[in-house]
């Protein structure tokens, strides 16, 4: 695997941090997203919700599932509150590969608690409420 072309939670990558009731929330947003005119080809939001103790553990289990699912889906964002996971994806792929990768994926994960949830999204809404920024078009620079 191409290691420059790996998903990997990054500092750099974080939109938004807050404490809710004694737990640190953190938003993580791919900094490779596509553009918008090419998000409606990955129309299936794919949410993973999983349990890593720290950030070592997460980027592990993000390497597998960038090996089964990068060839036709985009990691775009990362919810993180303590140890809790939400990972947010938008596939091309049918339900029924998704699920295959998604099983394969959670099996090698175990004994992790991980669950997942499929749904159509060709607006990338959900990534919209996560990260309002991620999902507007970029400001043009200054030309020269």
């Amino acid at each position: 695997m191409d290691r420059s072309s790996a998903w990997a939670w990054t500092t750099s990558g974080v939109v938004g941090e807050r404490e809710i009731d004694g737990s640190r929330e953190s938003v993580w947003v791919n900094p490779d997203l596509p553009p918008l005119a090419d998000r409606a080809r990955r129309p299936l939001r794919v949410e993973v919700l999983c349990f890593f103790e720290d950030t070592a553990a997460l980027n592990a289990a993000l390497e597998i599932l960038h090996d089964g699912f990068a060839a036709d889906t985009s990691l775009a964002a990362i919810l993180r509150s303590d140890d809790s996971t939400r990972l947010l994806l938008y596939s091309a792929a049918g339900e029924s590969a998704v699920e295959s990768r998604y099983r394969a994926f959670r099996s090698s994960l175990r004994p992790t608690a991980i669950g997942v949830t499929l749904g159509s999204d060709p607006s990338w809404k959900a990534l919209e409420a996560l990260a309002p920024s991620a999902a507007a078009p970029a400001a043009p620079g200054p030309h020269p």
